[in-house]
């Protein structure tokens, strides 16, 4: 499997669809700062599922979308696509090659793909979960995570090593396993309950349910009894019927024949009738004509008369005009003669009416100054009334207030004395309802004993229970935990035993050596000083920083051997240090201040270390005036008195002699110290006996607590039913004094709001008196400042009086002139009005004179015309009396024949009326008949009806056979007796059988779901003991593996020196933190965070090639992790990552051009327009001297 091509879409700084196509081997990306060369490596972790927008150099996850530019409109969406070669099938999906899509919008709404299906991120993880492949992953290594991995805490740096040794994915297995148990435990908890309530259900509907079976015994003898008494009626009635239908079919023809004969006599009737319309209509025309020429005839003489009356007073009228129109002369000139005296008359009022305007113009400009001056006097008196004004209103506001408050009191105190009358009936009723609470205490407490002592005894076989269960989990934790142990006893031995077999942390000097000693190709060497010497302990510090380097010195017998060795060493160009046991033997050195020490209560460090006695001299030697003291500044207080030439050395490494001190470096763990390690081999192997014993004495225990746990759960079982009906009958009287407690608090509820309520009547009474107090005070000082205003408005009102007087005198003649101009103006007017009248009256005289004149002409023509009319009318008078005499006689003979055929008709009619009351009786006979049998028919009806809803039958289809004994009225009595039996059952319950059924079935039920969560949850145990099994020995192989490959690693970048992965809690290798220690060549053991900035990279890189080594990715990303190293790193780096090309792909982001020159293709980043990077690749020939570089755009 390998990365196969990269497209980005509005992605950080490429706001274009940008294609980059990888191959096999290394890719190197280049470019300047801020070009976006890292985000090509954010691109493909952000698309892998990386959900920390830190992580991608960003504050929330939108900003991983372009932003826009100067010239560039920001992008709603950004679009990341993987495309992967798993021809392999590395990836567990069947596709050869695999295209993952992530998509992100601004609106926040995000978006998997996988292979143009819409996946879940859970889907994604899950892909890539154990191939190495991930958002926090070994695969992508950025310039700041070199750091993070060094400096982040031993428990944090532990994904790293999961994901290299694949458990990650059954890491979520368990997590997931822990999470269905936990809801497996939830739901038995639930279920438990519900099992509970279940029983109690069933124990509640079983009475139900018999009764509703004695319901259906007697609901069938019921049944029985109705349905023959139903048939035996419907028999009935169908036999009447049957006797009703005879009878009714000899009404009917007889109704039938009398029909007939009534059918005759009515259609001589009608033809009676249709000659009487003749008649009749006859006698209408004829009275019409009558009618018509009489009317003609009153008509016309009516008309003759009126012709004669309008011929007199036309006559009348015209001898009038002619008068009127002599008349009309004589005024016409008269009004003459007036219209021209009036019009002299008008003219010399005009020149009375202009002097008298004059002289009113000088009066009121004498006025006006009066008037101002009387203004200003007025607004100041209309100020002082408003104040006055202002002051009543104030005053009867504060008297209306004081009434207000009085009544407000009065009615206050009303209101306090029906409180405390109700308080009193509140505390009789709370007196009652506590003695009612006391007995339900008493009974409640009764319940409550009965229910703890049945709890208690149950309580007491749960507490055995839980023991044994504790125990029995203690025994399984136990056995685990020894297990564990052992696992971890066992990976101890073989640590140690390699230790021992390879000389670890000893000098390749002492290696090649003791190689030699091993083989046989030396001899003479007795054997190194750390494996000679044994402290006790707690000193191997003290011992170690005391010895030095001496602590991996040789001893050899002799100067023969010492040559031997020296020669030996010299063939592998290596050197160690070498101590002669002879020479060493003659020293026989001493402490030459162990009784000063002594005294001082000082021991010597020889005191602490263990050696074989015949050896003994050399431990005395090594350690000779060498002292061990509880602190550094209790070793000075002892230099100070003694001086120099002794030596001391602290519990914790701290080395001290005169003027020089050193040590107290990073505490070493016990299994890498160089001392002991033959013993501590033997402690562990002895110990490991003891576990085993102690594992199979554990499942002995185990066998006997289970037996014991089955029986403690049956007795529960028994325990919790009596329980539950004690609780049943408990619930029952605490439902009765919650009942009464409710009362009492509402009681005491109500108790409460009666005494706030009185409190805050008393309260407004006390304001209500103090507010009386103020308003009485106010008012008194509003009537002073009354009396006041009211003496300035007197005094003003006289000055007002006074000069009004004098405008008044004044103003007294003003009107009198105007009332002359007036008058004159008003006889101007009317002699105006007067003249206009008179020329008026005199045009409509003479329009008079004309009208008149023609009026008497017209009269004249139509007295004449009427005198022809009348003429006219006379004649046909004459005519039409003649026609009348004639129509009179027809009429009367028209009359005679209509009285011969209404007698006639009279006595048919009476004849008819006569058969059709016979017919009426017929049908009522009829009638009564239908009734009856459409009773019988409903009868039928409702006796099919009741059967059919009370027992959902039809009658019809029943074939019952029915005795002819039977007494019906006893069927009768028995069903009523039936009923009556049911109905004091009362309300039954017919579904409380199905229920009772149905609740048996779901607690059958309910009770295989509880052991099937049973059976689940230990089946979640064991699987989750088998990945705990499986994670902890896949971990073990691979940190174990990478232990050794970060050590040669660590050794290969740095020339030398040493690195340790250790375990910070062998008993918990699935959880333990990781530490890590390095000693660069030439350095001391030192804390991580002290190394330089390329020895960190180096470090990192070291821990990095080791991971891949034993687990390797199918692809890398390093993004300037190189950017710390010098050229001499840069070489070795290079060197090493050519070795994985064979396994990985490498995609490397850098600015080395050591690094470039390994690459098989370039991909140069540019950013030719400002915020928008653009890529440019090359791609390297093979072979140099076959092809030179090819040079291509990337697809944008």
């Amino acid at each position: 499997m390998y990365f196969k091509e990269l497209e980005i879409v509005g992605f950080k700084s490429f706001p274009y669809k940008t294609k980059i196509k990888f191959e096999p081997g290394v890719t190197a990306v280049v470019g300047p700062n801020g070009c976006g060369k890292s985000n090509i490596s954010d691109a493909i972790r952000w698309a892998i599922g990386e959900q920390s927008p830190r992580s991608l150099r960003g504050s929330c996850m939108e900003d991983v979308i372009f932003n826009g530019t100067n010239a560039i409109e920001p992008i709603n969406m950004a679009e990341v696509s993987l495309t992967l070669s798993n021809e392999d099938k590395a990836l567990p999906i069947d596709y050869n090659e695999v295209t993952v899509t992530r998509r992100l919008f601004r609106s926040g709404e995000s978006e998997y793909i996988m292979n143009k299906t819409p996946v879940r991120l859970k889907d994604i993880n899950s892909l890539f979960m154990g191939t190495g492949i991930g958002a926090s992953s070994y695969s992508i290594i950025e310039q700041n995570k070199i750091d993070l991995i060094l400096s982040s805490k031993p428990e944090e740096r532990r994904y790293i090593f999961e994901e290299a040794s694949g458990i990650t994915k059954y890491k979520a297995k368990k997590k997931e396993g822990l999470r269905k148990l936990e809801h497996t435990a939830d739901n038995l908890v639930r279920i438990n309950d519900i099992i509970n309530e279940v029983k109690r259900q069933i124990n509640s509907i079983e009475r139900h349910a018999k009764k509703a079976e004695r319901y259906k015994e007697n609901f069938e003898i019921l049944k029985e009894a109705e349905l023959k008494l139903a048939v035996y009626e419907l028999r009935s009635i169908n036999l009447e019927l049957g006797k009703n239908k005879a009878y009714l079919e000899d009404l009917s023809q007889k109704e039938k024949n009398l029909k007939l004969e009534l059918g005759d006599t009515l259609a001589l009737i009608n033809k009676y009738r249709q000659d009487m319309d003749d008649i009749i209509k006859e006698l209408t025309v004829a009275q019409q004509e009558l009618s018509d020429a009489t009317l003609f005839i009153d008509k016309s003489r009516h008309k003759v008369e009126l012709n004669k009356e309008r011929i007199n007073d036309l006559r009348n009228l015209k001898d009038n005009l002619e008068g009127e129109l002599t008349g009309l002369k004589e005024k016409i000139q008269l009004r003459g003669e007036e219209i021209n005296r009036a019009r002299e008359h008008f003219d010399s009022i005009l020149n009375t009416k202009e002097e008298k305007a004059k002289e009113l113009s000088r009066q009121e400009e004498s006025v006006s100054g009066f008037s101002h001056e009387i203004a200003v006097h007025q607004k100041e008196l209309k100020d002082a009334k408003n104040r006055i004004v202002d002051l009543l209103a104030v005053q009867t506001k504060t008297k209306n207030e004081l009434i207000k408050l009085g009544a407000d009191l009065q009615n206050r105190k009303s209101r306090l004395l029906r409180l405390e009358t109700e308080r009193g009936n509140v505390l009789n009723e709370k007196k009652s309802v506590g003695s009612l609470l006391e007995k339900a205490n008493g009974e409640l407490e009764n319940c409550k004993k009965n229910v703890e002592e049945r709890a208690r005894l149950l309580d007491g076989v749960r507490g055995r229970l839980n023991s044994c269960e504790c125990a029995l989990e203690d025994i399984r934790r136990h056995t685990a935990e020894n297990e564990n142990i052992l696992n971890s006893l066992r990976s101890k031995e073989e640590i140690l035993k390699e230790m021992i077999e390879t000389f670890e942390g000893f000098d390749k000097g002492v290696k090649v050596l003791m190689e030699g000693v091993r083989t046989g190709a030396l001899s003479g060497a007795i054997g190194v000083v750390a494996d000679m010497l044994e402290p006790e302990n707690g000193y191997e510090a003290a011992l170690e920083t005391a010895l030095g380097k001496k602590a991996q010195a040789i001893i050899v017998e002799d100067r023969n051997a010492l040559k031997q060795a020296l020669a030996f060493l010299g063939k592998d160009k290596c050197s160690a240090h070498l101590l002669i046991c002879e020479d060493i033997r003659q020293e026989g050195k001493r402490h030459s201040h162990k009784a000063v020490m002594e005294k001082e209560g000082i021991i010597p460090l020889s005191s602490f270390i263990k050696t074989d006695p015949f050896y003994q001299f050399i431990t005395d030697y090594l350690l000779c005036d060498i002292y061990i003291v509880e602190s550094v500044e209790a070793a000075y207080d002892i230099l100070n008195k003694y001086g120099d030439g002794v030596k001391f050395v602290t519990k914790n490494g701290f080395f001290i002699e005169k003027g020089h001190i050193f040590g107290g470096s990073v505490k070493k763990e016990t299994c890498t110290s160089i001392f002991g390690r033959s013993r501590r081999l033997e402690e562990v192997i002895s110990a490991q006996e003891v576990i085993k014993k102690e594992i199979e004495g554990l499942a002995n225990q185990r066998l006997e607590r289970e037996g014991g746990v089955h029986e403690l759960k049956q007795e529960i079982t028994a325990g919790e039913n009596l329980l539950k009906k004690e609780e049943i009958e408990l619930a029952n009287v605490l439902s009765r004094k919650e009942s009464v407690e409710a009362n009492l608090k509402k009681i005491d509820d109500e108790l409460s709001i009666v005494d706030l309520e009185i409190s805050e009547v008393e309260e407004l009474i006390n304001e209500i008196s103090v507010k009386g107090n103020e308003l009485n005070d106010q008012l008194n000082a509003n009537e002073q400042d009354y009396a006041a205003v009211q003496d300035f408005v007197t005094s003003l009102q006289q000055v007002i009086q006074d000069k009004t007087k004098a405008r008044n005198d004044l103003m007294f003649e003003i009107p009198k002139t105007r009332s002359e101009i007036s008058f004159l103006s008003n006889t101007e007017e009317t002699e105006r009005k007067n003249l206009n009248r008179e020329n008026v009256v005199l045009e409509e005289l003479k329009a008079q004179y004309e009208t008149r004149k023609s009026g008497s002409q017209s009269s004249l023509e139509k007295i004449d015309a009427l005198e022809r009319e009348t003429d006219t009318l006379e004649k046909e008078i004459d005519s039409k009396t003649q026609k009348e005499l004639q129509l009179r006689e027809g009429l009367n003979r028209i009359s005679d024949n209509k009285n011969v055929l209404s007698h006639n008709l009279h006595e048919k009619e009476a004849l008819s009326r006569y058969k059709e009351t016979e017919v009426e009786k017929f049908r009522d006979q009829i009638r009564n008949l239908e009734i009856k049998n459409k009773e019988g028919e409903l009868k039928e009806i409702n006796i099919k009806e009741k059967i059919r809803q009370a027992y959902r039958l039809d009658v019809q289809t029943l074939d019952l056979q029915i005795d002819e004994g039977i007494n019906w009225e006893d069927v009768r009595n028995q069903v009523e007796v039936l009923k009556i039996k049911i109905e004091k059952l009362g309300p039954v319950n017919l579904v409380a059988i199905e229920e009772h059924k149905e609740l048996e079935e779901r607690y059958l039920f309910l009770t295989q779901q509880q052991e099937d969560l049973v059976r689940a949850r230990e089946s979640l145990h064991s699987a989750i003991a088998k990945i705990n099994r499986t994670t902890r020995k896949l971990f073990m192989d691979t940190f174990q593996g990478i232990q050794v490959e970060f050590k040669n690693y660590f050794r290969m970048l740095f020339g030398g020196g040493h690195a340790e992965l250790l375990l910070l809690d062998d008993t918990d290798v699935l959880e333990s933190g990781i530490e890590i220690v390095v000693r660069p060549p030439g350095k001391k053991l030192q804390n991580l965070l002290l190394l330089s900035g390329g020895e960190k990279a180096l470090t990192a890189i070291a821990l990095l090639f080791a991971i891949f080594k034993v687990k390797p990715s199918p692809f890398c990303i390093l993004d300037e992790v190189d950017a710390a190293l010098d050229e001499s790193n840069i070489g070795r780096f290079v060197r090493i990552l050519q070795d994985f090309l064979k396994t990985s792909q490498f995609i490397v982001i850098t600015h080395n051009k050591k690094t470039m020159e390994m690459a098989n293709v370039l991909y140069g980043i540019t950013m030719q327009e400002k915020g928008v990077s653009k890529i440019v690749s090359v791609k390297f020939a093979e072979d140099e001297n076959k092809a030179p570089a090819e040079k291509e755009e990337a697809l944008v």
